[in-house]
């Protein structure tokens, strides 16, 4: 397995080896999800020269999005923000699970300017993806 792993970085330039190894990095930098899920978008805030990002998630009970983990200037007015059920551009991709990237927001019908009135920012573009989370749990038995 090691060896897999030494070949594949063996092929990486040394840019993407970088950025490879940076990633593993903050990954492991700490136990607490919150924690790692942020600095992993700081980090995708740097490679996109983005200004803001986040994390939302899926209200199971009222099919909203949750703005859960915001990055950027404006981060402590955006957590809990509360998008519609297949609202905007991250409604659509929710439902649709295809991802998009939208150069032009204003050009964009999907597009809810709503989330920019409350926090008083101009969005210009947005990548959007959907993550779709499967948890797998450990069950270590002491039979000592």
């Amino acid at each position: 397995k090691q060896e897999k792993m030494a070949e594949a970085y063996e092929s990486l330039d040394s840019k993407k080896l970088g950025l490879a190894i940076e990633m593993s990095s903050i990954v492991n930098s700490t136990l607490d999800l919150s924690e790692v899920l942020t600095l992993v978008l700081r980090y995708a805030d740097r490679l996109l020269n983005s200004v803001a990002s986040t994390l939302m998630l899926l209200d199971e009970n009222t099919g909203q999005l949750v703005f859960t983990i915001p990055t950027g200037p404006k981060a402590d007015k955006l957590r809990e923000i509360r998008i519609p059920p297949e609202k905007g551009i991250a409604g659509w991709v929710a439902k649709r699970g295809k991802p998009v990237w939208v150069s032009d927001v204003r050009e964009d019908p999907r597009f809810y300017p709503e989330v920019d009135a409350i926090f008083g920012f101009e969005t210009e573009n947005i990548p959007c993806l959907k993550l779709v989370s499967v948890h797998t749990f450990y069950f270590f038995i002491d039979t000592a």
